[in-house]
């Protein structure tokens, strides 16, 4: 069994990515040998499922776990903390309660939504991304006022006038730019809190006042 502590970001054995926070640790066997691949994290974590239909993914995250084939999800399970977030990016994950008799049923959530658990009350709660709108193919994760702690900011394939305008509302800034020339631009990164800003400045074109 290992464990891992320090951000970083590392492949399991069966090919699937783990890109591990700050301040969490991972529990998993050094094989996988059994009808699915288990794992247990403390902390946050994202996950890059290989796909195996015969071996579903496990996360076990306090008293819930997160099941996939093959996708790309987010679970933030801190034992301080009274909630539990899972978000996903791609696929389809199922999440559902360790512990027979639970007053939790199981959640699955499409791209695009977060389910937030309440350890205490056994109920969770989705909420859907701005960006999971139908019109759109792009997908976008942004922390709502319950994930500042969210170190990235996740796009894919997002209109790139919908990602300065969602910037521009959530720090209250004017970005100015050309709706003409964005039309038909699109943006797919990763990006890191602190640097997100100067960096979309400093990449695209835009100006920000």
């Amino acid at each position: 069994m290992n464990n891992g502590s320090l951000n970083q970001s590392f492949s399991l054995n069966d090919g699937s990515k783990v890109e591990l926070m700050p301040g969490s640790s991972l529990s998993y066997p050094d094989t996988f040998t059994s009808d699915k691949r288990l794992v247990s994290l403390t902390g946050e974590a994202v996950f890059h499922v290989a796909k195996n239909k015969e071996m579903p993914f496990v996360v076990n995250s306090g008293t819930i776990s997160t099941t996939a084939l093959g996708t790309v999800f987010k679970v933030k399970s801190h034992q301080k903390s009274n909630h539990i977030e899972v978000s996903l990016l791609e696929g389809r994950v199922v999440v559902r309660a360790l512990h027979a008799g639970s007053k939790f049923k199981d959640i699955y959530l499409k791209p695009g939504e977060t389910v937030t658990y309440n350890k205490t009350l056994e109920i969770g709660a989705i909420a859907a991304s701005p960006a999971s709108h139908k019109d759109k193919p792009g997908k976008i994760f942004v922390p709502d006022a319950r994930t500042t702690n969210t170190q990235s900011y996740w796009f894919q394939n997002e209109p790139l006038a919908k990602v300065f305008d969602r910037f521009s509302n959530m720090y209250h800034l004017t970005i100015r730019y050309d709706k003409a020339e964005l039309k038909n631009m699109t943006f797919t990164a990763r990006l890191k809190k602190k640097i997100v800003l100067t960096k979309c400045c400093s990449l695209l074109p835009c100006s920000m006042i």
